[in-house]
């Protein structure tokens, strides 16, 4: 029995669920709750999947920890409060000088839809 109720849990982004989601679109048709994921992150999805992938690498470089990352490069918080609380769940909160060049980061990030 060992190995078949076992999950490998793996955090990823609205971006790339929308690629997978896509990419079983085109194979067939998408169950209910399928096509309602694929509208949901289909809507909310802000960035390319290559363009999150790439920002997730720069947001983990400043020690933020994936999960952090992934949440940040999916909503690409509008101001440096909303970043803060976002960051609130990590054990090591980065200094304030940290936090100013991650949100100049997704500054640059938020143009390039």
């Amino acid at each position: 029995m060992s190995g078949k109720n076992e999950r490998i849990s793996k955090v990823i982004s609205t971006a790339d669920a929308l690629e997978i989601l896509e990419k079983r679109k085109k194979d067939g048709d998408l169950g209910y709750e399928q096509q309602v994921s694929y509208d949901h992150v289909k809507k909310f999805a802000k960035l390319e999947s290559s363009k999150t992938n790439k920002l997730i690498k720069q947001i983990t470089s400043f020690g933020v920890t994936e999960k952090s990352a992934v949440q940040i490069a999916d909503i690409l918080p509008i101001d440096v409060l909303q970043l803060k609380q976002i960051l609130s769940g990590e054990k090591n909160m980065p200094d304030p000088e940290t936090v100013d060049k991650l949100f100049k980061l997704i500054e640059e990030n938020r143009g390039k839809s």
